[in-house]
């Protein structure tokens, strides 16, 4: 069976679920490298003809993510590197909680498979763990991005989910096999599927056919994420019409940006008059006066902060003025705000005494952009001026 000794892993083993009727769901590595989001979506899941589904990562998987993070971007790209370690990191979290309804597949049980089933390459590895549990009386499903071993499972009479397929397709499947219609199978994926509904058909009305790219969360949705896009995105459309609103949110974050800059060139300000290094901008000396050692240390950091409010303002500028915002630029923006201060500063320091929302950016951009323009020439100063002190300080 698919399992792993249960004194290196403490999930539940496949033979101990014999009494109840679950759905074994067979990940490929392209989804845990692509879509983990929809791994968790199948895990919590309840479908109406299954107690619950167990999510299956054969070994094979294992030994590609493995393969892949070891790469560190020499043949692999970086990213890939990146995304192959934070699914490692994932189905390392589901092996660990006793809650999390995960198998895995061991060595020994490819080389069982392997004298039971032929092998032409790793892909027929994964259909292998399908056929293994169909042929234990299991049911079994392969979640995969490949649409060749889609293919090869679909001849094997293996019901398989795609890229574009929704998890409700088991429920929809095994309605039509019973000649029932297709029911949502309780309260919470009953709740899911109201909201999905009347998410989607908001976000078209907003956004238009191609909603799906603005989203910050891609669909498919847990209850969590789709009322997560809801907030993010509806809020944002009907703040549209109450301009007494926008303007609060635009000052709120105006005065982030103003804080912002103003630590910036009074500590750049303090640094020149240290070294005798003439300023051609105004600025004020901190109170009480910052010490110098200090003004030093942050300065890199700083200069470097300057630099990605300046790229990611302009950006953001430049997209609201398009009406064409990407919803990522805008977070970049405000993280780049709420975490201007270098980290070596001390935790009683703060620019401001407020919070501020993405939302809150986005309205500034848009009531204030002719200040921030002038604000985008105010930090290229700055920048330059850093770059001076730097040059100075090296020679």
């Amino acid at each position: 069976s698919c399992n792993v000794p249960s004194t290196s892993l403490k999930y539940p083993l496949l033979s101990e679920q014999q009494e109840k009727k679950h759905l074994y769901i067979v990940v490929d590595t392209n989804v845990f490298l692509s879509n983990i989001d929809v791994v968790e979506l199948a895990r919590e899941t309840i479908f109406k003809t299954y107690d619950h589904s167990v999510i299956v990562v054969p070994w094979t998987v294992i030994r590609e993510l493995d393969y892949i993070k070891n790469d560190n971007g020499k043949s692999k790209s970086k990213s890939l590197c990146y995304k192959a370690r934070k699914a490692i990191n994932y189905i390392n979290k589901l092996f660990s909680s006793k809650q999390s309804r995960v198998i895995g597949q061991t060595p020994e049980d490819v080389t069982k498979n392997k004298e039971k089933f032929s092998v032409d390459c790793p892909d027929d590895e994964i259909l292998q763990t399908c056929l293994q549990i169909r042929d234990l009386g299991k049911s079994a499903v392969l979640l995969s991005y490949d649409v060749n071993l889609c293919n090869k499972a679909m001849i094997h009479d293996i019901v398989t989910l795609g890229r574009n397929d929704p998890i409700e397709k088991i429920d929809y499947l095994n309605a039509t096999n019973m000649n029932q219609s297709l029911s949502v199978s309780n309260d919470e994926d009953q709740e899911r599927f109201i909201f999905l509904q009347i998410v989607s058909k908001e976000m078209c009305a907003l956004y238009g056919t191609s909603w799906e790219k603005y989203v910050i969360l891609k669909p498919p949705w847990t209850v969590v994420t789709v009322l997560q896009c809801a907030v993010k995105h509806w809020i944002a459309a009907v703040i549209e019409n109450d301009i007494e609103e926008q303007e609060r949110r635009a000052q709120k974050a105006f005065q982030y940006f103003e804080a912002a800059y103003t630590f910036a060139r009074d500590m750049a300000g303090v640094a020149a008059e240290a070294i005798g290094m003439p300023c051609s901008f105004h600025y004020n000396i901190p109170n009480p006066i910052p010490n110098i050692c200090f003004v030093q240390q942050i300065q890199p950091e700083l200069a470097t902060n300057v630099n990605k409010l300046l790229c990611s303002l302009s950006t953001i500028i430049e997209q609201v003025r398009n009406s064409n915002v990407d919803y990522r630029t805008l977070i970049n923006l405000h993280q780049i705000l709420t975490t201007f201060l270098p980290e070596t500063a001390p935790m009683t320091l703060k620019l401001i005494d407020i919070d501020i929302e993405p939302l809150d950016v986005y309205c500034c951009i848009k009531r204030k952009e002719d200040v921030l323009n002038r604000g985008l020439r105010q930090l290229q100063e700055l920048s330059t001026h850093f770059c001076r002190l730097a040059s100075s300080q090296c020679t």
